[in-house]
C-alpha cells in the first residue's frame, strides 16, 4: 500500500518538475529569437569609433581603452561589418575592421602620435559614414587636446543624420568643445 500512495504522489511531483523544464526551454527560446531578430542586418547600425593616440593621450591612455574596451561588446553584434575602428593623431594613423579588433590596448601601446586633429578626424568619420548603412554613429574616445569650429562640425553631422558619443580623458570641471557639440547634435558626452 506505501508504494501505491508513493507512486501517486510522485506522480504530481514529475508532472510538475517536467512542466517547469519544458517552461524554461520555451523561455530559452523565446529569448534566443528576440536576440537573434535584435541583429538582423536592417537592425544594425554603422559606427566608426575614433581613438585619439596623439602624444597629448599618453597619460589617458590606459583610461580610454579601458572605456573603450567596455563598450565594444556591446556595440560588436549590432555593427555593419564595414564599421572600424580608427587611430589618429594629426592624422589617420591606422583602421581596423570592428570585427578585426582582438586587443585594444596592445594596439594602443605600438601607437604614438604627434599632435591633435580632431576636427580632421571627425571630417574623415563623417565622409565615411556618409557612404554607409544609417543610422551612423561616431564613438570618439580623446583627451579633447584641440579645438575646432564645433558649429561647422555640428552642422555637418546633423545634415548627413549622425549621432556621437564622445569619452573624453579630461581632468577638468570646464565646458569642452567635445561636450559642446554633442550638446548641439543631441549625443552623449562622457567624462573619464
Amino acid at each position: 500500500m506505501s508504494n501505491y500512495l508513493y507512486g501517486l504522489f510522485r506522480l504530481p511531483l514529475l508532472l510538475y518538475a517536467g512542466w517547469g523544464i519544458w517552461l524554461g526551454w520555451v523561455i530559452s527560446l523565446f529569448k534566443w529569437r528576440a536576440k537573434i531578430h535584435r541583429f538582423k542586418p536592417e537592425n544594425r547600425e554603422s559606427i566608426i569609433i575614433l581613438m585619439d593616440v596623439s602624444a597629448s593621450t599618453l597619460p589617458f591612455r590606459s583610461r580610454l581603452a579601458n572605456a573603450a574596451e567596455s563598450d565594444f561588446e556591446s556595440y560588436l553584434y549590432r555593427v555593419t561589418p564595414n564599421s572600424t575602428v580608427t587611430f589618429f593623431d594629426q592624422k589617420i594613423v591606422h583602421e581596423i575592421p570592428l570585427h578585426g579588433i582582438v586587443n585594444l590596448s596592445d594596439a594602443l601601446k605600438e601607437l604614438s602620435g604627434g599632435q591633435t586633429n580632431i576636427a580632421g578626424a571627425l571630417e574623415f568619420a563623417i565622409t565615411k559614414l556618409s557612404t554607409m548603412p544609417r543610422p551612423g554613429t561616431i564613438l570618439l574616445y580623446t583627451d579633447g587636446q584641440d579645438s575646432f569650429d564645433v558649429e561647422s562640425v555640428s552642422d555637418r553631422m546633423k545634415q548627413e543624420g549622425l549621432s556621437i558619443t564622445v569619452k573624453e580623458a579630461n581632468n577638468s570641471n570646464q565646458e569642452t568643445p567635445l561636450y559642446k557639440l554633442a550638446q548641439l547634435i543631441g549625443g552623449q558626452y562622457y567624462r573619464i
